[in-house]
């Protein structure tokens, strides 16, 4: 039976990697584009430290929502690009539709559609008064 992998343990952020891979996700990376390279352990080690390291995953969820930021350079570049004539506008349309999809989920706080809800409730205090008096007789 071959020896178990050794990870980190739950509370040591000093794995080489974290910071590595905080940075690679705040530059709008994925994990299957860096993991399992350059001393980055694989995309099922880096999940596994995610449940074992609260602090490593809050880290990882904030750098996601930093790169949503580099959507929104892209989003007016791209709109630069199709005013100027430099790129198609149907194709610039498509690009922005994604950008901007990827920047909701990846920071729905700050560019998710807002939900609002409105409504009026109105009670008869009386009648309910008079309801729950029967009930009890």
């Amino acid at each position: 039976m071959p020896a178990a992998r050794k990870r980190p343990p739950p509370g040591d952020a000093s794995a080489a990697w974290f910071e590595h891979v905080v940075d690679n996700i705040a530059d709008g990376k994925y994990l299957a584009d860096f993991c399992g390279r350059n001393g980055i352990p694989s995309v099922r080690t880096v999940q596994r430290a995610f449940v074992d390291n609260p602090g490593f995953a809050m880290q990882c969820a904030l750098a996601r929502e930093v790169s949503a930021e580099l959507n929104e350079r892209r989003i007016a570049q791209l709109s630069e690009s199709a005013a100027s004539g430099e790129t198609a506008p149907d194709a610039a349309r498509v690009a922005i539709n994604g950008l901007t999809w990827l920047a909701k989920v990846r920071a729905p706080k700050v560019y998710g559609d807002k939900l609002e809800l409105a409504g009026k409730v109105s009670i008869d205090l009386a009648e309910t008064l008079a309801e729950r008096k029967s009930r009890a007789t």
